[in-house]
C-alpha cells in the first residue's frame, strides 16, 4: 500500500498529499461496489439458483438431515421400522439400562437428570435437592 497516513502530512508535498487522499477515497468506494456487487449476486442465485458442473458441485458439506421412516418418525428410533437406536428391549439404545446405555450414568440413573452425578445440564434445584418444577 504506501505510507501511512500520519506520515503522509509530513512526506509529501500539499498537492501530493491531497491526490494520495482521492486515490485511497476511490480505492474503498471501489471495495464498496463490489462488496455489494457480490451480495447481489449472492441474493440472486439463492432466489434462482443455477445448475453447476459437478466440479463446482463440491463445495461444502451439507448439513445432515434426519431421515423420516413412513411412521413419520426419525428412522433410526422407529421401533416399527427396527431402527438401529432402538435396542432389543424396545427402548432407545443410549437410555437403555439393561444394555447399559451411555445415557445412564453409574448410579443406574439417566445421566442428565442424576444429582450425586450432578448432571450435564444443571437444572434449578429446590433447597431438597429436587427439580423445581415451572
Amino acid at each position: 500500500m504506501g505510507p501511512p497516513p500520519a506520515q503522509v502530512s509530513f512526506d509529501m508535498e500539499v498537492g501530493e498529499a491531497f491526490e494520495y487522499r482521492e486515490k485511497t477515497q476511490a480505492l474503498a468506494v471501489k471495495a464498496v461496489e463490489e462488496r455489494a456487487a457480490k451480495a447481489t449476486a449472492k441474493a440472486a442465485e439463492k432466489a434462482a439458483p443455477e445448475e453447476k458442473p459437478a466440479a463446482a458441485a463440491k463445495a461444502a458439506p451439507m448439513k445432515k438431515k434426519r431421515v423420516k421412516c413412513e411412521h413419520r418418525r426419525q428412522r433410526s428410533l422407529c421401533k416399527e421400522c427396527g431402527g438401529s437406536g432402538v435396542c432389543e428391549h424396545g427402548r432407545q439404545r443410549n437410555k437403555c439400562k439393561e444394555c447399559g446405555g451411555s445415557g445412564i450414568c453409574e448410579h443406574g440413573r439417566q445421566r442428565s437428570q442424576c444429582k450425586d452425578c450432578s448432571g450435564i445440564v444443571v437444572r434449578k434445584k429446590c433447597e431438597h435437592g429436587r427439580q423445581r418444577s415451572f
